[in-house]
């Protein structure tokens, strides 16, 4: 899938310049952003089938929390984030199964009247491993259904991106998920379902839901072809915290709100191994997480290109699940 959002961001709230984190629920006058440092969903450049493939992902979000931010009259005038996202998905046991590994560069930008808490910082963020095998495998049409377990470890800096003068809870996450795919001629349906559970009760319990469908509205698998496909994708978000609901909470710094976005975007599959994916995003409830993101994904896939039964005239290569995300 093409994916969503940057990880559901929490707020904590403190008077206006405070350093304090987290602050005295007594002196709480104004909010200040606090990202979350989970940083990774499974719905954000997966397939539910396992693949080879080395990929890289940029994504960018604009005015992140404004709404909460300009609501609580807090220290920051306006934040952005970017994120470049280096990954490597390996296939074992036949193609049924699949480790990966992805780390994120995360950059964040903030506006502020304050003295010394605006400014822009860079930093590596937590490493994600993903184990994915498929309980069905379809492999000649690229029908399938999944499960698996991905494992953010706290590598990265407790502040996000290294930002001084933000703080947030951060800790290793786990995220079992099932994953799904099927075609209907041209159409296909693919989705995820997840929970992404910390170990630190203090923050959120999220439960993930993303259904896409996409159209192959150009398709040529001939050897020869530069351009092997043209596909546009429709994709639905659904955000549900289990637990620490709602982001107006002073007293919850893990606080967090119902939301569903929406992503329209295309990948173009280059021969037999290159694609190529560009996407908008929008959420459509609020308080909006942030007002909207682009993203591009870039996919290279290798291994063997006779995965479904060892024989080339047995199908062709890429499979349709193969060569979109």
């Amino acid at each position: 899938m093409l994916g969503d959002q940057l990880g559901i961001p929490s707020q904590a709230f403190a008077p206006p310049g405070s350093q304090q984190f987290p602050p005295l629920p007594s002196t709480t006058k104004a909010g200040i952003l606090v990202p979350t440092i989970r940083s990774f969903k499974i719905a954000e450049d997966e397939a539910p089938a396992p693949q080879d493939r080395v990929y890289f992902g940029f994504n960018y979000w604009d005015d992140v929390n404004k709404s909460v931010d300009r609501r609580f009259g807090g220290d920051f005038k306006s934040l952005s984030v970017n994120r470049e996202t280096f990954g490597v998905e390996k296939t074992f046991l036949q193609n049924d199964a699949s480790i990966g590994l992805r780390l994120p560069l995360n950059t964040l930008r903030a506006d502020s009247d304050f003295p010394g808490l605006g400014g822009t910082s860079t930093d590596v963020g937590d490493l994600s491993i993903i184990l994915k095998f498929a309980l069905w495998y379809n492999h000649h049409t690229g029908d399938v259904f999944s499960a698996g377990l991905a494992v953010t470890a706290p590598t990265g800096p407790d502040a996000f991106a290294g930002f001084e003068n933000i703080r947030s809870l951060h800790e290793t996450t786990l995220q079992p998920f099932i994953g799904y795919r099927y075609g209907m001629g041209n159409f296909f349906i693919h989705g995820f379902s997840s929970i992404d559970i910390p170990t630190d009760s203090r923050d959120v319990t999220i439960w993930f839901n993303d259904v896409g469908v996409g159209y192959y509205l150009y398709r040529n698998q001939g050897s020869a072809a530069l351009v092997s496909a043209l596909v546009p994708t429709f994709e639905v978000h659904f955000n549900d915290p289990l637990n620490h609901r709602g982001a107006f909470n002073f007293n919850d710094i893990a606080g967090t709100a119902d939301t569903i976005d929406l992503t329209l975007g295309a990948t173009c599959v280059f021969g037999r191994r290159a694609s190529l994916a560009a996407a908008f995003n929008a959420p459509v409830t609020g308080p909006r997480p942030y007002d909207w993101e682009f993203l591009l994904q870039f996919n290279w896939r290798f291994g063997s290109h006779e995965k479904c039964c060892g024989h080339s005239t047995c199908c062709q290569w890429p499979s349709s699940s193969d060569a979109i995300n």
